[in-house]
Formats: C-alpha cells, structure tokens, sequence
C-alpha cells in the first residue's frame, strides 16, 4: 500500500491521550491486595468447653487457642454451664484461669471473666509480637544444631517437657 502525500492545509489527526479504564481499576485491585496481605485479620474465633471437660482436652483446647492467636485472631474462652452448674462459677473459674496460664506468653486478657446468661466467658487478644515472630519463623522445621553423628538430639527437639534428666551426663 502505497502513502500519498496529505495537502499542506490538512495536518494528520492528533492522537489523544486516552486513560484504559479497566487497567486502572486492575492496578488499584493490586494495590488494595497488597496492603491487605501486610495486615492482620483480627476476627473472633470461639472455643467453647464444658463443666465437665478433662484436664487433657484443657490442654487440647489451649494448643488450638494458641494456633489462632499466633495467627493474629482474637480467642474468646467459654465455659457453657447447666442447671445446678451456674451455682458452681468457681469451678469455670478455675478452667478458665488454667487456660489463661496456658496462653499468657503469647496473649493478654482483654475481659475479665464474667457470666452472660448460662455462658461464662473470656476474651483473648494476642500479644503485639506474636504474629510477627510467628511471620519471620523459619518455615524449615529441622534443626541441625545437633552436631552430626551426635545421637542426641537438640534440646529444642526433646519438647516443652524436657528436664536435665532427659540428657545424657558426660
């Protein structure tokens, strides 16, 4: 295809400047995600508990309020109570402080314990440092800080219930 040359009264038409709607509106998407992805979702998460329940699902129950508080959620501990139960508030009492000694190292009671109606509850709220440190872990969970050939393993492998007893004396 062959050019012809435009009459020196007519100029070629000016492109304008034209803003693309729709890539605007994917950036600003982008944008809005990426600062999502930095903050923290602080919802309520529940866990709830019987009169009766054993100390084992106590601990059971502590290590899942520990999962959602190192996510950045809030937890709130509630004991549900029945009948001739309401009169024994010392006993909820007594559970919820346990699972609150469980938490303390990572959490902060943000209500004190008190009933409402036939449900006797507390709230959690995460330390400010917990969702970070828990961020900037390692995601690689074995230690090598047991020198290899070394039978014995680490003692941040033996657990939280690891005692002098446990290691081998030379």
């Amino acid at each position: 295809m062959r050019r012809r040359p435009l009459p020196q009264h007519q100029r070629p038409q000016e492109s304008r400047l034209t803003l693309d709607y729709g890539k605007a509106k994917y950036d600003a998407k982008k944008a809005k995600a990426a600062q999502k992805r930095g903050s923290i979702d602080a919802s309520l998460k529940e866990i709830t508990l019987g009169f009766k329940t054993s100390e084992h699902d106590l601990l059971v129950k502590a290590k899942k309020a520990r999962e959602m508080l190192i996510e950045g959620h809030h937890v709130r501990l509630t004991v549900r109570l029945h009948g001739r139960q309401l009169g024994l508030l010392s006993v909820a009492k007594k559970q919820l402080d346990f699972l609150e000694s469980q938490l303390r190292d990572i959490s902060k009671m943000t209500l004190e314990p008190m009933l409402k109606g036939k449900q006797f509850s507390t709230t959690l709220m995460p330390l400010p440092g917990v969702t970070q440190r828990a961020r900037e872990a390692p995601t690689n969970t074995n230690d090598t800080s047991a020198p290899r050939g070394d039978p014995t393993p680490a003692l941040s492998q033996l657990g939280t219930r690891a005692s002098s007893a446990c290691l081998p004396t030379t």
